[in-house]
């Protein structure tokens, strides 16, 4: 779009969904009319458009919790109309929804079109047939794939969601749920770690013994190397992990799973902690001297704390790593953001991120065909 994107989300409860998926805990609503529902997005919406800051950029109110085009045509109609008046006057550009990937045939797109939609998010989640199955999500992606390729004749910014560590899943099965999202080349992205959470079926799976979420280490190297193929691809990634929410951080509606609130920025250090290693064991295969031991990266200040990492742990995991060296991370402000340089006696590399990405996605290529 060319600009930041603001989002202004406006929570619609799960009515109308055929599928209670294994990690949702959200019940149809039952003995609720859609005049209060009506009522009560209309509210959400006079609220966080009567507190919205005004900032420069892309805005959309976006419908989000819900399938949204598995509720009838009138309802959704209605929905979108409450947003109408905020298009009409500039407050906002344009309206997003999120829904399921099987709800998206053309008399639902051209209706959407209608009303003003500019932005779908689909959960798709997994493109594995099994992963998917043992999600209870109804579909495969075989099934919507011919779905998602006809979205792209729409005007729509097309986004999608994927979810790792679902029931069977595996971290050579999620890396090629994102292959498969690049070939068809999404907007953008979102990506989450599954999280057992009260009410649902995976709870009582995991109270028998039969689903082991993550654990926080195993997430994070696996959207280590997710990431990396969305950026050799150009997609961008809107966001990694749940945003910070209090039922979660004070233990009231999550059970187990690898939730935490700087989860992103994780993952981001986690790169960084890879791109170091792998500049150093080239460094060393060359057999390049390094008479004094002392070899020091040098990033850009915005970056300084994700290549430290938290408690300095890409620190520390690099000495002991390579034992034989003093290693130290400096900031320095006259390198790009998106670059990285290594001071080792007297002699300077310097490497783009765009550079390690690219090797990266080789090696997780080999890996696959092999």
């Amino acid at each position: 779009m060319g600009k930041d994107v603001i989002i202004y989300p406006v929570f619609v409860p799960m009515i109308g969904c055929p599928h209670q998926c294994a990690f949702c805990n959200q019940r149809s609503i039952t003995g609720r009319s859609i005049n209060n529902l009506i009522e009560d997005i209309k509210n959400q919406i006079q609220t966080i458009m009567g507190t919205a800051v005004k900032r420069e950029g892309y805005k959309e109110i976006a419908f989000f919790g819900g399938s949204f085009t598995c509720l009838s045509i009138e309802l959704q109609n209605t929905i979108l109309g409450l947003a109408h008046p905020y298009l009409k006057a500039g407050m906002v550009d344009g309206i997003r929804i999120s829904t399921r990937p099987d709800y998206i045939s053309d008399p639902i797109l051209e209706n959407l079109l209608k009303n003003g939609l500019t932005t779908i998010e689909l959960g798709i989640q997994s493109t594995n047939s099994h992963v998917l199955e043992a999600s209870e999500r109804g579909y495969t992606y075989e099934k919507i794939l011919p779905d998602l390729l006809n979205l792209r004749n729409y005007p729509f910014k097309i986004g999608y969601q994927m979810m790792i560590g679902l029931p069977y899943d595996t971290r050579l099965k999620s890396i090629n749920t994102a292959l498969d999202f690049a070939k068809i080349k999404p907007d953008f992205v979102r990506i989450y770690p599954t999280l057992v959470v009260k009410g649902s079926s995976l709870e009582e799976l995991f109270y028998k013994g039969q689903y082991r979420p993550l654990t926080i280490e195993e997430a994070v190297e696996w959207v280590k190397d997710i990431k990396s193929i969305f950026e050799y691809h150009d997609i961008d990634i809107i966001r990694i992990g749940l945003q910070s929410q209090e039922g979660f951080d004070k233990g009231q509606d999550l059970v187990a799973g690898p939730y935490h609130p700087a989860f992103g920025e994780m993952v981001e250090s986690a790169i960084y902690r890879s791109w170091m290693k792998d500049i150093l064991q080239r460094i060393l295969d060359s057999k390049i001297d390094i008479p004094d031991k002392s070899i020091t990266f040098q990033v850009h200040p915005s970056r300084l704390s994700q290549a430290i990492g938290q408690k300095k742990i890409n620190i520390k995991f690099l000495r002991h790593q390579f034992l034989d060296y003093e290693i130290s991370i400096k900031p320095n402000k006259d390198i790009d953001e998106q670059e990285m340089v290594v001071i080792m006696d007297g002699n300077i590399i310097q490497e783009s991120r765009k550079t390690y990405i690219a090797r990266r996605y080789e090696g997780i290529l080999k890996e696959i065909w092999n």
